[in-house]
């Protein structure tokens, strides 16, 4: 089997001598969805602009499906990364010509038949006319994310998806990435595990010592102690139920169907 991603023994230190990654492992299958959780400062945006081929690694080695990466040819069509905050890359006039940039650039002929698509598919079509600094914050992040689309990536990379957003741009985000799940290759940082088990399969930890610390499905490593080791808070409902001791639920939708038939 070809893994997507594929990260060993990972070092990255930055020009100013600040230790960016201290050794990271990851493993992605084609088509798996992948959340990396960590506390502030552990390292998740480095260790993603390092599969994005942004960064070199110091030490350790990465590969694109099964070829190294300063190798692999389609790296920037076969990989779309959207950073955390919106606002730094966001600069055309409209919504409809940030989806087309990229498109023009590298001399698709069709390109705004797929910007339509796109739109349509994911909902901003209402945005198209706007200029990106008048949308929301919610709105930008999902801006960026179908910009990113537009490219058909084979590799997702999302940082800090839902960072800074209310409760209902949460939710839409969430929806956005559910949208792509199954059809992409996606790898999200986040500090938020909540959201974790609606867009992942698995979980890989990196501890406040920036290393790999565990890897594993979302439900084992939710209920172990796992996260609060490295120093990740579980989500509520997780808490919760390592207390009642009935069910190993990991979002408000499980636990609603246990209490179902527990009442």
């Amino acid at each position: 089997m070809v893994l997507a991603v594929e990260a060993k023994n990972v070092k990255y230190v930055y020009p100013d001598g600040t230790v960016g990654i201290e050794c990271a492992d990851i493993e992605v299958k084609e088509k798996e969805s992948l959340a990396v959780l960590g506390p502030n400062g552990s390292g998740k945006s480095t260790l993603l602009m390092l599969i994005a081929g942004l960064l070199k690694p110091k030490k350790g080695y990465i590969k694109i499906f099964g070829v190294d990466i300063d190798r692999y040819e389609n790296l920037r069509k076969d990989i779309g990364i959207v950073f955390q905050n919106a606002d730094d890359y966001l600069f055309n006039p409209t919504v409809r010509d940030e989806l087309e940039f990229t498109l023009v650039q590298l001399g698709y002929e069709d390109y705004s038949e797929k910007v339509i698509e796109v739109a349509e598919e994911f909902g901003i079509s209402h945005l198209l006319e706007k200029p990106p600094f008048r949308l929301s914050e919610g709105e930008k992040k999902k801006v960026a994310i179908a910009s990113m689309l537009t490219l058909n990536p084979r590799i997702v990379l999302l940082d800090e998806p839902t960072s800074f957003l209310d409760y209902d741009s949460k939710i839409e985000i969430i929806e956005f990435i559910r949208k792509i799940k199954g059809k992409k290759t996606i790898i999200t940082v986040t500090h938020e595990s909540g959201i974790v088990p609606y867009i992942a399969d698995k979980v890989v930890l990196l501890s406040k010592e920036k290393k790999t610390f565990a890897e594993g499905n979302v439900r084992d490593i939710f209920y172990s102690n796992l996260l609060e080791k490295a120093g990740v808070e579980p989500p509520d409902v997780v808490k919760l139920f390592k207390k009642l001791k009935i069910g190993k639920p990991t979002t408000v939708e499980e636990a609603f169907d246990i209490f179902k038939h527990v009442i």
